[in-house]
């Protein structure tokens, strides 16, 4: 097996595990919420196991209220068992992916010292694997919607919630109840949502990691 091939392989590899890496730290999902002509602004960042809100100067109008007054809240506390589900599948198929990136690593470190074909296609078929895993994690992520209709009280119409009949002029419909991305507005708020970085960077990891079986089925079979 050629050096530089294994190499470029062992180097691609390393990206897609931080690629894995990061996307297990970064938050998944955002839903904004702007005051309309001022800079009053919600963030809630939806992470593995809690959501974490930036307030900017929304205070005095806030539009969901937590349990608390802190920043964040497990999903175990409010009750939020469907989403809660929903991102601890996704990391479960994550977290393989990145464990078998790390293990291909290895395999690959060896064949580029001992120019061994049998580790280069061991680790090649490694790789297709800890790509299934990260779509399976990716495309399983889109049931984040019907989860939020089961556990969000502005989406199951809870009556603390009924201003999500009210707040929009357009279509409620058009919500992160129902849409995976988008945005909707009316004369007093703007409502925005769609998955975020920890989301995108695993369809990196799937793209880098073309780059690392490909290589490697095509040298150890020469």
């Amino acid at each position: 097996m050629k050096r530089a091939v294994a190499f470029l392989s062992l180097f691609m590899c390393l990206v897609v595990i931080a690629c894995c890496i990061v996307s297990i730290v970064y938050p998944w999902y955002i839903v904004s919420f702007k005051k309309i002509g001022s800079d009053d602004r919600v963030k809630y960042l939806y992470y593995w196991d809690e959501i974490r809100n930036t307030d900017e100067k929304l205070n005095a109008t806030n539009i969901i209220n937590t349990s608390s007054n802190s920043d964040s809240e497990k999903y175990d506390d409010l009750g939020y068992d469907h989403i809660k589900n929903v991102f601890i599948v996704s990391l479960a198929f994550l977290c393989l992916a990145t464990l078998l990136a790390l293990i291909s690593a290895i395999v690959i470190l060896i064949a580029f010292l001992a120019k061994n074909r049998i580790c280069a296609k061991v680790a090649g078929v490694f790789m297709i694997i800890v790509m299934i895993l990260l779509l399976v994690s990716f495309f399983q992520f889109f049931r984040i919607n019907g989860a939020f209709r089961e556990d969000d009280p502005l989406c199951n119409g809870n009556p603390v919630a009924s201003w999500i009949s009210s707040l929009f002029v357009g279509d409620a419909d058009d919500t992160y109840c129902h849409k995976f991305m988008g945005s909707n507005e009316d004369e007093l708020i703007k409502l925005s949502f769609s998955p975020y970085v920890g989301f995108w960077l695993v369809i990196g990891g799937v793209f880098f990691s073309l780059f690392v079986f490909i290589p490697l089925f095509k040298t150890s079979n020469h």
